[in-house]
């Protein structure tokens, strides 16, 4: 009985240690439960670095070397959860007039699921080619409901003509958002 009870406990483990220590589908991405921010963030990463603050703010040493010339890595924090089973979703939403989107969707547990019962901020990191243009995360829908633009970006997005036809929204209307 004790015996199973420990094997029960190492099967639960196995996956949450692999999505903590990164490790995602492919080299470029990284996830997990747990990270320092308790309110919604996104960051664009342009500088090497950036990119070992990035890492020392989650306590772990950088999973490979940031080549600055050639990548842009972009980290989603959703800020604090009530339970396990949430995740987000980076994924590219096109180049339209001059600015780089991205689409930042959060994955909910289904109703009824089993999740864990702690307290998750969870997070993804991913990188990718690097542009020039600034970039411009798509949160909400499949459209998106707002438009969240990283501090190190504003400046960037300011320059740019015309962006896509969305309110700006803020860290903390995602979370009033978020809550209601």
């Amino acid at each position: 009985m004790r015996l199973a009870a420990i094997i029960v406990c190492l099967l639960l483990l196995l996956p949450a240690r692999a999505a903590i220590s990164g490790g995602g589908p492919t080299p470029s991405e990284w996830f997990g439960a747990h990270s320092p921010y308790d309110q919604f963030s996104a960051q664009v990463i342009r500088g090497e670095d950036s990119w070992r603050q990035l890492w020392a703010q989650l306590r772990q040493a950088p999973p490979q070397a940031f080549d600055a010339e050639r990548d842009l890595a972009l980290a989603v924090f959703l800020g604090l959860r009530r339970t396990g089973g949430y995740s987000v979703t980076i994924v590219p939403a096109g180049i339209t007039d001059g600015v780089y989107l991205f689409a930042a969707h959060e994955q909910v547990p289904a109703a009824g699921s089993m999740v864990t019962q702690a307290l998750t901020t969870p997070f993804r990191i991913i990188v990718v080619p690097k542009r020039s243009e600034p970039v411009v995360f798509l949160i909400g829908g499949a459209t998106g409901e707002c438009l969240y633009i990283a501090a190190t970006e504003r400046a960037r997005a300011e320059a740019v003509a015309r962006l896509p036809a969305l309110p700006v929204c803020a860290a903390d209307q995602i979370e009033r958002k978020k809550r209601s």
